[in-house]
């Protein structure tokens, strides 16, 4: 068996979990893979904890089928790394979560003057980090552009705004708070 065989195993169950909607029990996922079911007990909370969790018995997947084989491969490499996935989108990812964590953290502390605000601003760098991702997943230029020569601010190209990606990501499409309004 190569290195990765059983991992890509377990990648490929996984995504066909995340894709069926499917939950799956820890001997599920070691007669799919070949590893011992007390080594299938340990990844869900340690190698893969971004992307399964356990629901009772069960166990359920969010997010595996966004990586690729190789960045599943990264996720469950025996080094632990703050970021596994060091390309663009994983650093965007990471960026996302860590933010949103940091505005639900502001808000629910009971110490903090202005949680509305400190809320608001993490919030809105969390979502607009989750933007930058998906469009980098889809190779979408989303830095500014003036007559076609990248906008710099401090040598860095100046990347869209959260309004600019909602214009984006629905572009001619009618937007979900639209709807809200309408009636």
């Amino acid at each position: 068996m190569s290195r990765y065989e059983q991992v890509d195993l377990a990648y490929e169950f996984l995504s066909a979990k995340e894709t069926e909607g499917e939950s799956f029990t820890i001997d599920e996922l070691a007669n799919a893979t070949g590893w011992k079911k007390q080594t299938c007990a340990t990844y869900p909370s340690k190698r893969w904890h971004q992307y399964v969790q356990k629901d009772g018995s069960h166990y359920l997947t969010a997010g595996i089928k966004s990586l690729s084989k190789d960045e599943f491969r990264a996720v469950h490499s025996q080094r632990l790394q703050q970021v596994a996935d060091q390309s663009a989108k994983g650093m965007l990812l990471y960026k996302a979560r860590e933010f949103a964590l940091l505005a639900v953290s502001t808000y629910n502390n009971p110490y903090t003057e202005f949680k509305t605000y400190g809320y608001i601003v993490n919030i809105v760098i969390a979502y607009t980090a989750l933007f930058h991702a998906i469009f980098e997943k889809k190779g979408v230029n989303y830095f500014h552009l003036k007559g076609g020569e990248s906008v710099l601010i401090d040598d860095e190209e100046k990347a869209w705004e959260l309004m600019e990606c909602c214009n984006q990501y629905w572009n001619g499409v009618e937007r979900p708070e639209s709807t809200i309004y309408s009636s």
